[in-house]
């Protein structure tokens, strides 16, 4: 005799079906968006040319990541050698990197960094005259040479609204722009934030759509 009985099993959430999965949102996925002419990619590297090192400003969640991935993309496409250095707690206490004058450094997370060993970093950078561009929080001035300043980032309403129809341009969504807009006052900016706010919406919003009822069919008992 065979057993049959209804049941529901709920798809798990997919990276196709959410616009505002990681995998489209992390940097490199997403494109860096400018907020006006003067932080264009063309500009900037142009001015990462002659200063050589140079800092990017921005709170969390701005996209100081998001361009630097599209610098060195870009730095790449000309040939050009590169290397990321991502400092964490983890490796915090460990011997500072090696350097070299024909690479181009761009450096996340030195504020993990003891106040002595980030000193000690960027004034090898400076006086070896290596390429580097740095990510950080707050302008930094007390160095035996000044790091310029290459971009200050501050996300605005526009961008958000840009970077919203571009995620969603192809993949659909119970998501409004105004709850983007909503999300993004609400976390003061931060589009890492905002971003996991859409996702967890859309996911509320459209798992009953996901939910299927199937047949599973037992053998003889």
């Amino acid at each position: 005799m065979n057993n049959t009985r209804l049941v529901e099993i709920a798809a798990p959430p997919s990276r196709d079906s959410n616009p505002f999965a990681t995998c489209w949102t992390q940097p490199g996925a997403l494109p860096y968006e400018p907020m006006d002419e003067r932080m264009k990619l063309g500009a900037l590297l142009d001015r990462l040319q002659n200063i050589r090192c140079g800092q990017i400003i921005g709170h969390h969640g701005s996209g100081k990541t998001s361009l630097m991935r599209s610098l060195e993309k870009h730095l790449l496409a000309k040939g050009l050698e590169t290397e990321r250095i991502l400092f964490t707690q983890a490796n915090a206490a460990n011997p500072l990197p090696d350097t070299c004058n024909d690479v181009i450094y761009f450096i996340d997370g030195i504020e993990v960094l003891a106040y002595r060993r980030r000193r000690e970093l960027l004034t090898r950078f400076i006086k070896t005259q290596t390429s580097c561009v740095v990510a950080t929080h707050n302008v930094w001035i007390a160095w035996p040479v000044s790091l310029p300043l290459l971009a200050r980032l501050q996300p605005t309403r526009e961008m958000v609204e840009r970077l919203f129809h571009r995620l969603t341009q192809k993949r659909l969504t119970p998501i409004t722009l105004k709850d983007a807009l909503r999300s993004f006052e609400l976390r003061r900016g931060d589009l890492r934030r905002v971003w996991f706010d859409l996702y967890h919406r859309h996911e509320q919003l459209s798992r009953p759509e996901r939910t299927r009822a199937v047949r599973v069919s037992y053998g003889a008992l």
